[in-house]
């Protein structure tokens, strides 16, 4: 698959900048405002840099500020983010994938890629433009609702309490816990990768917390 790139009188960047929120029907679930890098590609060139990043950062913590979530929370979900994506709302899983079930896709790297589509086509009567990094923060928000019971959209809460982690989402998002443990906790709970093993998200999520909660 080749790279589609999103111009915005800016080549100089060599990424797309996507305005959050563009297209779709209506929703009860507020989309971020503020640019988007996106580059829609499942090669390496579309891991961002750390400069490529944060404007995305920014977008997801002001997103998710405004929802409620904690600065420890969001500081996680950040961490992860990166180790996933790259906060690469376009990307596609690299190398075709690990499961049966198909490649990842955006920014927490949904798998497979159908199940982002899925609440996409809930939300917006359509996923044409999946790699809206907006759009992909109102699913995993409305995955959180149903969680939590706010909303009851008929969609998968994704959240799985461990014994690891034997806390809800809302305890996740809103609850006085240090940084390391909702690190970890998203990676098992939600995530669930095949290796639970994975330090760095760790450190990822102290690089933010310097630029935004110690910055």
């Amino acid at each position: 698959m080749s790279s589609l790139r999103y111009s915005y009188n800016n080549s100089a960047l060599l990424i797309g900048l996507k305005k959050g929120g563009s297209g779709g029907g209506g929703s009860e679930i507020p989309l971020p405002s503020g640019k988007w890098n996106v580059i829609v590609t499942d090669k390496e060139n579309g891991y961002f840099t750390l400069e490529q990043m944060k404007q995305n950062a920014t977008n997801i913590n002001n997103y998710f500020k405004e929802r409620g979530w904690s600065p420890t929370a969001r500081m996680a979900l950040l961490g992860n983010m990166e180790k996933e994506s790259t906060m690469n709302p376009g990307l596609i899983e690299v190398g075709g994938g690990t499961t049966p079930a198909g490649p990842g896709r955006g920014l927490v790297q949904w798998t497979p890629g159908q199940n982002l589509l899925t609440v996409l086509d809930v939300l917006y009567g359509k996923h044409d433009d999946w790699y809206d990094g907006g759009k992909q923060c109102a699913v995993l928000f409305a995955e959180y609702q149903e969680s939590v019971g706010d909303a009851h959209r008929g969609i998968e809460p994704q959240w799985y309490q461990t014994s690891s982690y034997p806390i809800t989402w809302r305890e996740w998002a809103t609850g006085n816990y240090d940084l390391k443990y909702l690190t970890n906790a998203f990676m098992y709970n939600y995530l669930r990768p095949g290796d639970l093993n994975q330090p760095d998200r760790y450190v990822k999520a102290q690089y933010w917390s310097s630029i935004f909660i110690k910055g």
